[in-house]
């Protein structure tokens, strides 16, 4: 019986502790999110072109050019030379602390993985001098949320059709980011006054196993 009751009270804790972390994410992460609940947006179609082609650190570089799509973006291809279309979007954002530790690199171009209505997303987190890339996701835009989990910001993405539209939150496991929840909403049949389609709630999807492509 004095067996019994000190693994009782061993395993309680860690049984509580567990339970708090769930419920911590739950309340975190299962909801779809506004422009209020963005502390840094990212959008490649709205940037200023001038301000692409920056230099980026050479850890960063080094683990961009092992991307087969962005071949022709560092080392040229049929119709560019090479470096004429290595541009990138570069904004430093705070991941974790409130100094600027981490890197969001965004395409400046076709080439270099820019699209129409999708956008490759690479995020950096600093190491000491190194970055280390903690998530890709193709999107539309990236944000980065005002919401922490375990001491790291929530980041969010939207991705859409014609008339469907996603959101995906994603949270820092420790070692990279990973998605939280998943969120679909469609655009009409209903319109409103003046004829645009009113899109209806956000509703709860499954998430994919995909860490770059999380949603359907």
């Amino acid at each position: 019986m004095r067996i019994y009751h000190v693994l009782v009270f061993a395993i309680l804790p860690i049984t509580l502790l567990v339970l708090a972390t769930s419920s911590s994410y739950a309340a975190a992460v299962f909801y779809a999110y506004s422009p209020a609940d963005i502390s840094t947006h990212i959008d490649p179609n709205k940037l200023n072109p001038q301000n692409a082609g920056t230099k980026l650190p050479n850890s960063v570089e080094q683990i961009l050019k092992k991307e087969p799509r962005l071949k022709e973006c560092f080392y040229g291809g049929e119709y560019t030379q090479a470096g004429d279309m290595n541009q990138f979007f570069d904004v430093p954002v705070q991941l974790q602390s409130t100094r600027d530790d981490g890197l969001i690199v965004a395409p400046g171009s076709i080439e270099c993985g820019m699209g129409a209505d999708i956008n490759t997303f690479w995020v950096f987190r600093r190491q000491g001098m190194r970055y280390r890339l903690v998530l890709k996701t193709f999107a539309y835009s990236l944000d980065i949320l005002k919401k922490k989990l375990s001491g790291y910001h929530l980041i969010g993405i939207v991705a859409h059709t014609a008339i469907k539209e996603w959101q995906v939150i994603y949270r820092f496991n420790g070692k990279r980011y990973v998605p939280g929840a998943c969120f679909q909403r469609t655009w009409g049949p209903r319109r409103d006054s003046v004829g645009n389609f009113v899109p209806t709630p956000w509703r709860e999807i499954h998430c994919s196993g995909s860490d770059v492509k999380p949603y359907r």
